[in-house]
């Protein structure tokens, strides 16, 4: 299983009618990629954007003190139920934090699948990409953590190969007592374990 970590940003005196003219068209984008499904849009704001916060993406540690003002966006569904994570996108507005004005923001991450075949994994992966490449395209501020290291490689030959290496690990959802000296007693002890070998064997973290 790779997962793909990524931020995005709009500046702060971007308008609510704007984002979500961005949104809607990036939405329309991903209609027409290989997601098995797309949200309809969802704009929330106040009391009802915070209630939302957590349900969908979680902002980072600094504005995870801050309650959103308004929530924005949508979602799309890779397929095959619980055996992928959506690819979110939704943007929050925080306003003001002591004199900082805060962007426009979303800290989103999602993974592929688990166990697939390289017929299936692949254009589930490359749909993600291809999103957040038009997200950059539309002027959103983009960065991208992908395991594959698809993000500033595009090589598929190498994504394909992290891919099959990926595929030794066990299911996450599944414990299992080691894996080499890390004792495993959680699905996020097992993805620190899945990180730290992406990042001992330089399968690239992949930054834009």
């Amino acid at each position: 299983m790779i997962r793909i970590r990524y931020y995005l940003s709009l500046p702060p005196k971007t308008s609510c009618q704007d984002v979500e003219r961005r949104t809607m068209e990036l939405r329309q984008f991903c209609m027409d990629q290989p997601f098995d499904a797309v949200s309809n849009m969802v704009e929330t704001f106040g009391v009802e954007a915070l209630r939302n916060a957590d349900a969908v993406t979680f902002p980072n540690q600094f504005f995870r003190r801050l309650t959103p003002k308004a929530k924005v966006g949508f979602e799309a569904a890779l397929g095959d139920g619980d055996q992928s994570r959506p690819f979110s996108m939704f943007l929050f507005q925080y306003g003001r934090f002591r004199s900082v004005t805060v962007p426009w923001f979303m800290d989103g991450c999602c993974w592929t699948g688990i166990h697939l075949s390289d017929d299936l994994f692949l254009p589930r992966h490359l749909a993600v990409i291809s999103a957040l490449d038009k997200a950059k395209e539309m002027g959103f501020e983009v960065e991208v953590k992908d395991g594959g290291g698809y993000w500033k490689s595009r090589s598929k030959q190498r994504l394909l190969a992290v891919k099959r290496l990926m595929d030794q690990y066990p299911d996450p959802r599944i414990l299992v007592p080691t894996i080499g000296n890390n004792s495993i007693t959680s699905p996020q002890k097992w993805m620190n374990c899945v990180d730290m070998t992406q990042t001992e064997g330089n399968m690239g973290e992949g930054r834009g």
